[in-house]
């Protein structure tokens, strides 16, 4: 599905090498939890002040385990998976099944932060939601997709304290 909608001709080589690629990347992702420096303490921080939720594309199983592994999971108010939801970000369905799951959810006052300009910005914009990309390694952005908001000037505040 992937190939069809980037109009990718998928041989049997490609094919292969993709799913070599793929293994290896959700390898990497099962063994350890990279996370962002700061990342718990301001987490841990924030819950407090706001409801805090993640929206992960991916299997259910793999991303609850490295949720639990990365002492995130407890910090949050709920989880969607897009195998549980039916969609994917940046999909307007997977955000509005999402919404549909929140008590009292107001678009208005919610944001999204993501590290993915495709997925989590697009569908965040996508979905009506003011959006905030993470961006620790300041990737140029080639994609025509519009940045409000980037964290990386928000960690360089909080690191320089």
């Amino acid at each position: 599905m992937l190939f069809k909608e980037q109009n990718i001709p998928l041989s049997p080589e490609i094919e292969a090498y993709y799913k070599k690629i793929n293994q290896d990347l959700w390898k990497s992702f099962e063994e350890g939890n990279q996370l962002v420096h700061g990342a718990l303490e301001l987490i841990t921080d924030l819950q407090d002040q706001y409801d805090l939720y993640i929206v992960t594309n991916g299997v259910s199983k793999t991303q609850y385990k490295r949720l639990r592994a990365s002492g995130l999971f407890l910090l949050f108010k709920d989880i969607f998976v897009s195998e549980d939801t039916g969609s994917q970000k940046p999909k307007k369905e997977y955000f509005d099944c999402v919404f549909a799951r929140i008590a009292n959810f107001d678009v208005n006052q919610a944001l999204i932060i993501g590290d993915s300009l495709s997925a989590d910005i697009k569908g965040g914009q996508l979905a009506g939601l003011d959006t905030c990309w993470l961006n620790p390694e300041m990737k140029p952005n080639n994609t025509g997709i519009v940045i409000v908001m980037s964290v990386y000037i928000f960690l360089r505040i909080i690191d320089s304290r």
